[in-house]
């Protein structure tokens, strides 16, 4: 049984090497309020004084008391100072308030959620691990900060939350079980009462004609681990040094000689409540170590992966820093176009990303603004008519101008540069979009390297960007100067046909009547033309982006950071790893060393049985 509690203990001390936070460990969490008697119960199980005394808040920070039953002198030893054994048990309290003391957030008597790890070894002490929270208080004393009542609620929720927290709720005789703060607090946590351990101080001191027999019985407030009923020393004793062995000898009499008690001594006296509590605890261990050793493996597989994402430690790579650069200069580029190309794994992802995103702006924004252009047929045709008129000068034409019909088509081509110039600028903002989604251990481990390649692929894409303006402009420009009526998918000269043939039997007509359909015919030419001219853009603007941007870019690329990387002069200063990178991946491999520690110690348990 002893040494199940000892595996937790070890467990302990692994874990608060790291911060304690990792493992929700079997553990008895002492809770109370101020002057209900929990410190003398907790001296009275170790059997002497170690805990600070004094009025007001006494335990300022939680203290977990690892007690070991062992043969010898008695002795203690903080997990701070490892390698020093207080044999002086004064001095042991003496230290307790020392770091209390040294503590800034214990400054004015205030409490801090800091533990201070005492291991006591003694052949009088159970071994049992146990933790002393702050006493509950109702109002802030003179000096103390005006939140204490809440934090200190806080720290014990924050300990007697956790599942395999048993809960050890310390409540004077003398007050109203219904008015416990204890039995409150564990009520917030512990409704059914099935991880709670009630214990009754100051019995002796109860009004003539009252007595624990109702509580004790679990008739007032039941648990499911019950209740034991104690009387420790008072204030006067502990002034007069009275012996322990002494206090336990009077508690033993007073509940003998008791009436009511005598018949109650299995749920009465410290001795009993040692044991109860040792049985307790054990028997909890037991159920929880298979659980702990799947948490413990889960863990260790979760560091493990994390650690990866850090990477190696520089030191450790054998490599200089020009083959480190190269070597961030290949994935990268390599996963910058994986993204274009589409190579993102087989996740399922709820947005497009990568090359994707630049086909959308085509597909979905710049088709859309080509579209949205405004048409031909939406001109007002009075206004067509009067451009009739005013291309023929001082003649009467027969049919519809030329001139008329390139002035109205060029007017409409030019509508197609904004949205065309707008894609260039649309496409340049993705791919560096796509160059910041390009991320991997190495290239966040070196901030500076990572800034120096993104500043090179920002010159890189905007020394594309012109070239592309120009050859869209280009390519606007050539449209407008040359309007080919005679191209093979143009059918002006079908549409004058059926008009003519329509007409085979003209009639008269007024002047009006033959500038309105002239001006509808060239409406319908000019309509037929520029229809060829926005598909026709529609497919030659993309492509001209992908030649001349993104593959422009792209094929150069690792040639260009290479080149102005190397050159740079700033290898070294390139490879001074991100700090923060550096303290986590410490970090890391510090708690992956526990959780190793802590699976090797749960497997020497099982091999021992």
């Amino acid at each position: 049984m002893k040494h199940l509690v000892e595996v937790i203990n070890k467990l302990q001390d692994v874990f608060n090497t790291v911060g304690g936070e990792l493992m929700d460990l079997p553990q008895i969490v002492v809770v109370g309020a101020q002057s209900s008697g929990k410190s003398s119960v907790l001296e009275s199980i170790v059997g002497f004084d170690v805990l600070p005394r004094g009025s007001g808040i006494v335990t300022r920070r939680p203290l977990v008391l690892q007690l070991v039953n062992s043969p010898g002198q008695a002795s203690g030893r903080f997990l701070h100072i490892p390698d020093k054994d207080f044999t002086n048990l004064n001095q042991i309290r003496d230290e307790i308030q020392r770091v209390t003391n040294n503590d800034p957030n214990c400054q004015g008597r205030n409490v801090s959620n800091k533990p201070i790890n005492l291991r006591i070894q003694s052949p009088y002490v159970p071994t049992l691990t146990l933790v002393d929270l702050p006493g509950l208080t109702k109002v802030a004393v003179e000096g103390q900060d005006p939140g204490i009542v809440e934090a200190i609620h806080t720290m014990v929720l924050e300990y007697i939350t956790k599942p395999n927290a048993l809960i050890l709720a310390v409540t004077p005789a003398n007050q109203d079980l219904a008015n416990s703060d204890s039995l409150k607090i564990a009520r917030e946590v512990d409704p059914e009462g099935v991880r709670t351990m009630g214990v009754i101080t100051k019995i002796d001191l109860m009004d003539a004609g009252t007595d624990a027999s109702d509580i004790l019985n679990g008739r007032v407030y039941p648990l499911k681990l019950g209740y034991t009923g104690v009387v420790c020393r008072s204030q006067k004793d502990i002034d007069a040094n009275l012996p322990m062995s002494a206090a336990l000898k009077r508690e033993h009499e007073f509940f003998m000689n008791s009436p009511i008690y005598q018949n109650l001594i299995d749920r009465c006296g410290i001795q009993v409540l040692s044991n109860k509590l040792t049985d307790m605890l054990v028997n909890h261990i037991r159920l929880t170590i298979p659980s702990l050793r799947t948490r413990v493996t889960q863990l260790i597989l979760d560091k493990e992966n994390e650690l990866k994402k850090y990477g190696e430690d520089p030191a450790n790579l054998g490599m200089n820093a020009n083959e480190i650069i190269l070597q961030i200069i290949n994935q990268y580029v390599q996963c910058f176009n994986d993204l274009i190309e589409g190579k993102v794994g087989n996740q399922i992802d709820e947005e497009i990303k990568g090359g994707a995103r630049i086909n959308n702006i085509f597909t979905t924004k710049f088709e859309k603004e080509i579209t949205e252009c405004p048409s031909i047929q939406s001109t007002n045709i009075n206004e067509i008519i009067y451009m009739m008129r005013n291309q023929s000068g001082i003649t009467v034409p027969i049919y519809a101008s030329h001139q008329a019909f390139e002035s109205l088509v060029r007017r409409h081509i030019e509508h197609l540069r904004s949205p065309s110039l707008k894609t260039v600028s649309l496409v340049a903002n993705e791919i560096l979009n796509i160059h910041a989604q390009v991320t991997f251990p190495e290239l966040e481990k070196y901030p500076q390297a990572k800034d120096a390649i993104r500043n090179v692929v920002e010159e890189l894409v905007n020394s594309c960007v012109q070239p592309t303006i120009k050859f869209v402009n280009d390519v606007i420009d050539n449209e407008k100067i040359f309007i080919n009526t005679a191209r093979h998918d143009f059918r002006g000269a079908a549409v004058l046909a059926e008009k003519m043939h329509k007409e085979e039997y003209p009639k008269k007509k007024t002047r009006q009547q033959i500038q309105q359909e002239e001006a509808q015919t060239l409406v319908a030419l000019c309509g037929r033309y520029f229809e060829l001219i926005r598909v026709q853009i529609v497919d030659l603007v993309p492509k001209a982006i992908v030649m001349m941007l993104v593959e422009g870019s792209s094929a150069t690329l690792q040639k260009v950071l290479v080149t102005k990387v190397f050159a740079s002069g700033m290898l070294n200063e390139m490879m001074k790893e991100d700090p923060r990178i550096a303290n986590a991946r410490k970090k890391c491999q510090e708690i992956l060393n526990a959780l190793r520690q802590a699976q090797y110690i749960l497997n020497e348990l099982r091999k021992s049985g």
